[in-house]
């Protein structure tokens, strides 16, 4: 069997975090939410992006094609660089 390789522009850096300490990181090929001006999709080679997510589920499609859903009270996500990262649980006064 004939073994798929990646294009390593073909995939983004993702790390998730909550205060100090990293929830997971690792490659995948995309990250959807929504945000106040609706749903949005972030994938490979995005432009810069730095968004704020209420409430919503931050869906993750892994390099390996599994799919992950988180969801915070609140989180930044932040693009740049063709990395992403998610900071969860931004608000103080949780």
């Amino acid at each position: 069997m004939e073994e798929k390789t990646i294009d390593p522009e073909a995939i983004l850096h993702l790390r998730v975090s909550a205060a100090s300490k990293v929830i997971w990181e690792g490659e995948v090929q995309s990250v959807s939410s929504e945000n106040s001006n609706g749903v949005f999709d972030i994938l490979p080679m995005h432009s810069n992006f730095i968004t704020l997510v209420q409430d919503h589920a931050i869906n993750v499609i892994q390099k390996d094609g599994a799919k992950v859903e988180y969801k915070f009270k609140e989180s930044v996500i932040l693009v740049a660089n063709n990395e992403v990262k998610i900071f969860a649980n931004i608000s103080s006064s949780q």
